[in-house]
């Protein structure tokens, strides 16, 4: 084999090995992400859902509900922001 054709081989191969490594970690990645607001989401939609919308019941439980929302919500806007730059600095490093 010359050693041309055993280059392509070896990048090949190497290229199939990290893509099936970021595949199988992206599938972890997005499948533990999706769960974790579900059990904590979910029921707090369903109360909310459930009350009166004109009620000083609804209103208190708004308030609460959009603070800790949103909250949450910057943390999910701000973790890939934060992963994608570490990311970028990380191939920059490797040159």
């Amino acid at each position: 084999m010359n050693p041309l054709d055993l280059l392509a081989l070896v990048t090949a191969l190497g290229s199939g090995l990290v893509a099936g490594f970021f595949f199988s970690f992206s599938v972890v990645v997005m499948q533990s992400l999706g769960k974790i607001p579900a059990p904590a989401d979910v029921p707090r939609n369903n109360a909310l859902a459930g009350l009166a919308p004109e009620s000083a019941e609804a209103a208190k439980y708004w308030l609460d509900y959009l603070s800790t929302w949103t909250a949450w919500n910057h943390v999910r806007t701000i973790a890939p922001l934060v992963s994608a730059a570490l990311f970028a600095w990380a191939l920059r490093l490797r040159g």
